[in-house]
């Protein structure tokens, strides 16, 4: 059972995280007159845990706080954490790709290099913020541009994992249009569900992941947490002989056997619950977005910044007994200039 719902989140990521709360507050209502989606709640709420990379700020805390009661969240969860990580800020970088040629200008003006390369921000962020989770159960990584698309969304995660399974971590591949590098077409988005209840996984694969990762960045400067164990296995494949890599490999001496690393593929299990996009020509239109609940096994979850719009779209017009008015005001505030949303609040 999902015991956490962990959100990692930056103060620049306010407005996004509002959308989410309003989101899971709109979903909650879908349909809620017959209440159907009820024959599937437990008792079992999952408690939601935000953490943020910079120091403690009670106002940003009592902004989330007052977020969760507006959004009558507790109807979803046992209550709120919020954690502040105070990562260090020479380490809570975010490069996403470097331009053609400025590979060496970029390096000199970043020294020394974080630990984690160009992407330490996020990674640090992953590996301080799942130590924190409920170890009495899995943990849902929910990033502020996941949202569900129907009011079951929690159960229908729970019941994705069928009882006893070993695994280490289930998610999704991406699923859009566009066209990956082979070495990592595969690899599960770090939206996914974590195996916190498994003493494994908490005392042993996650501080192994860690290092091995942090190795890795030594040489590859953009790898992330998500994707290295399928850049391990890809380049230890090729490389076998580990006792003769030219330089540009030597960090694969550091990284676990290929053996294990193909053992520890073998438990991050897909499901299809998550449906995980990504690029800006993966935008689902309103009738995707209505029929992926209604399939024989339904995705409750989309992973895509640009179905954004549509999704709050399809939640504003079916749900019931959402915020008044005021609320919903400060809600299209929070997200101006999201295209097509302002003229569904219009249309209410």
């Amino acid at each position: 059972m999902i015991s956490t719902i962990l959100v990692p989140t930056t103060i620049k990521e306010l407005a996004e995280l509002s959308r989410l709360f309003f989101a899971w507050h709109a979903c909650e209502r879908i349909n809620a007159s017959c209440q159907d989606h009820l024959k599937l709640r437990t008792n079992l709420q999952p408690r939601l845990l935000l953490t943020f990379p910079s120091p403690q700020d009670e106002k940003i805390a009592r902004y989330v706080k007052n977020l969760f009661a507006i959004y009558a969240l507790d109807e979803i969860f046992s209550g709120v954490d919020i954690s502040f990580l105070a990562i260090n800020p020479a380490d809570d970088i975010y490069i996403k790709s470097i331009p053609f040629g400025s590979r060496i200008p970029l390096l000199k003006r970043i020294k020394p290099l974080p630990q984690f390369g160009l992407k330490s921000g996020p990674n640090l962020q992953f590996f301080e913020s799942i130590k924190l989770c409920d170890t009495s159960g899995l943990t849902l990584l929910n990033e502020t541009d996941m949202l569900p698309i129907a009011p079951n969304w929690i159960e229908i995660c729970n019941e994705a994992i069928s009882s006893g399974v070993d695994f280490l971590v289930a998610g999704a591949t991406y699923l859009g249009n566009q066209d990956l590098p082979s070495r990592i077409a595969l690899h599960l988005n770090g939206n996914a569900l974590y195996n916190t209840s498994s003493q494994y996984f908490m005392e042993e694969y996650l501080p192994l992941w860690r290092q091995s990762l942090a190795n890795m960045c030594k040489y590859k400067l953009n790898a992330a947490y998500d994707i290295w164990l399928d850049l391990a296995i890809s380049h230890s494949s090729e490389h076998r002989d580990r006792d003769r890599l030219g330089k540009k490999f030597l960090w694969l001496k550091n990284q676990p056997p290929l053996d294990d690393l193909i053992k520890f593929k073998s438990k991050m299990i897909i499901i299809p619950e998550i449906y995980n996009l990504g690029a800006s020509i993966d935008a689902l239109s309103q009738d995707q977005i209505t029929r992926l609940p209604e399939e024989p096994t339904p995705k409750v979850l989309i992973h895509s910044r640009a179905s954004i719009p549509g999704v709050l779209s399809y939640l504003l017009l079916h749900s019931r007994g959402i915020l008044p008015g005021s609320s919903l005001d400060a809600l299209a505030a929070s997200i101006d200039g999201i295209k097509g949303f302002e003229s569904t609040l219009a249309i209410l």
